[in-house]
């Protein structure tokens, strides 16, 4: 028995010794005499002695190689010596090393001490308007992203003034930026009441007439005559009264949020005109009224934008 297994350990050895020097090694598992199984030798078997057994190769584990603690670089460097290399791995920092087990990356020596690179800024975009100024419009409650005609007549003309400021009626608030909402609004209001006026008629009735007389000259002489014809007679009356008048009111409203949504600025202009009453009186109410609207509009929008923004050019 004692025979028998130092056979199949030799022989398993003498295998593994043969085959390992082609980069792999085996083993001979469940041998069998060749006799007992009618001389049948399978594809994955091997013959020793007298015995059939099956071969096993085993890779062999891939040798570990240590990374380099300095990475290869472009420039071609002549064969080193071995007493070079040493040299070269004892340079190595103890600190260098640790990283260099951590990362499992080869790591970069330091040539030169110095402070550390400074971390650049972002560059800043150019054209980034530093204030927007979104308009709408408050109508019936509510709002809509709309401007008056005269609104954009006005940014038209006056945008170019405000440099780094958007005008728009959409569009979403931008970081960093001062970001404002201008909404326009309107309300109408009617005042009635009475003022004297003085009314004054004139009629004119003609009526026939007739008559007869006796004239008597300077030399004592006298004349009869008669006459026949009409008579006009212009009769003019003066009455005073109170008549009604309605003064209509329609007050606009210029009013401006910032982010958090809170009234910063507000401006406001009432036009009004006067129908019935007092004839002088309305002419010089509503032709006061027409002067003091030409530009007003403009005039109230400006100031808005200036106490957002700042004065423009």
């Amino acid at each position: 028995m004692k025979s028998a297994a130092l056979l199949l350990f030799s022989l398993t050895s003498g295998a593994t010794l043969t085959l390992a020097q082609g980069g792999t090694n085996t083993v001979l598992t469940q041998c069998r005499d060749l006799a007992e199984t009618g001389n049948f030798v399978g594809s994955d078997e091997v013959l020793v002695n007298g015995k059939v057994c099956k071969v096993q190769k085993v890779m062999p584990p891939p040798p570990t190689q240590a990374q380099p603690a300095v990475p290869p670089t472009t420039t071609v460097q002549p064969p080193t010596t071995p007493t070079q290399s040493l040299s070269a791995a004892s340079a190595v920092s103890p600190s260098e090393a640790r990283d260099t087990e951590r990362s499992s990356q080869p790591a970069v020596p330091s040539t030169t001490s110095g402070p550390a690179p400074a971390v650049q800024k972002p560059l800043a975009v150019p054209n980034l308007p530093t204030a927007t100024i979104t308009f709408v419009t408050v109508r019936n409650g509510n709002v809509t992203h709309l401007m008056p005609d005269w609104a954009i007549k006005w940014v038209k003309k006056n945008e170019k003034k405000y440099p780094g400021v958007r005008f728009q009626t959409t569009g979403e608030p931008i970081a960093g930026a001062r970001n404002f909402v201008v909404a326009f609004s309107a309300s109408s209001a009617e005042v009635q009441g009475f003022q004297p006026v003085t009314h004054t008629d004139t009629s004119t009735s003609t009526n026939p007439v007739s008559g007869s007389g006796t004239v008597t000259d300077t030399q004592g002489e006298m004349w009869n005559y008669s006459y026949y014809g009409t008579v006009t007679t212009t009769t003019t009356t003066t009455t005073h009264e109170n008549v009604p008048y309605s003064i209509s009111s329609n007050t606009l409203y210029v009013s401006a949020f910032d982010e958090r949504g809170e009234m910063v600025a507000q401006r406001w202009h009432v036009y009004s005109t006067q129908s019935g009453g007092n004839s002088a009186n309305a002419l010089g109410y509503n032709l006061g009224n027409a002067l003091a609207a030409i530009n007003a509009k403009g005039h109230m929008l400006k100031a808005v934008v200036d106490g957002l923004v700042g004065k423009g050019k």
